[in-house]
């Protein structure tokens, strides 16, 4: 073998290297959700999990509500890996948060006790 030439081993290796570094590298398509999120304040949410995204929609419901709305018409023919993305989280979570928002109902000033009478 010459001086400087690569041995094959190192030349798989290398290749499996590569593949591996550019598998990482998917791009995700911009979304009009996620950036309403960030324009809120919301930081950088490709990074953030299920629950830490849910933890900042409970403390600011009305972009929650308006959130679950757009995931809404998205979520109907969303794809099978959407759900996975940085959308499909944030949608996730708007919809956990929307489900236990509490408002509280008009009294008709009736109540009723649990149990036979």
């Amino acid at each position: 073998m010459k001086p400087g030439s690569i041995r094959p081993q190192g030349a798989y290796f290398l290749a499996i290297a590569a593949v591996i570094t550019l598998s990482g590298c998917v791009k995700e398509r911009p979304s009009r959700i996620v950036k309403m999120l960030q324009n809120a304040g919301a930081t950088d949410v490709h990074l953030a999990s299920v629950p830490s995204i849910q933890q900042w929609l409970s403390k600011h419901r009305e972009i929650a509500a308006n959130t679950e709305a757009m995931c809404k018409q998205v979520r109907s023919n969303a794809p099978v890996e959407w759900s996975s993305t940085t959308e499909g989280r944030v949608c996730s979570a708007s919809a956990q948060v929307v489900f236990f928002n509490f408002t509280p109902r008009q009294e008709d000033h009736k109540t009723y006790g649990a149990g036979w009478k």
